[in-house]
């Protein structure tokens, strides 16, 4: 398994905050539900606001990914599930994410 450093970086998270991810990411999230573990690879990350970031996982339905919050000004990280299993493209259409 990757170290954290890794992830966050695979997760569009600054190297200034990639230590503070804690254990918890969307990789490791992803690898307890099956339907998401072979689309790991296809990770999109976006930063709503200073030290928050969505990150989402397709699965086998297009509209519904598996996406996390993740707050890097907690140390550890917060993560917690977004109940909306929308891709980032739908809130990137909208602008003001990057």
């Amino acid at each position: 398994m990757q170290s954290t450093t890794t992830m966050a970086r695979q997760l569009g998270v600054p190297r200034a905050s990639a230590d503070r991810l804690g254990q918890l990411t969307l990789r490791n999230y992803a690898l307890l539900e099956p339907a998401y573990r072979d689309r790991l690879g296809e990770i999109d990350a976006m930063r709503v606001q200073d030290d928050l970031y969505r990150s989402c996982v397709p699965g086998p339905d297009p509209r519904r990914w598996l996406c996390l919050f993740v707050n890097t000004r907690q140390h550890p990280a917060g993560v917690s599930l977004d109940h909306d299993r929308a891709p980032n493209t739908t809130y990137r259409r909208h602008g003001g994410f990057q």
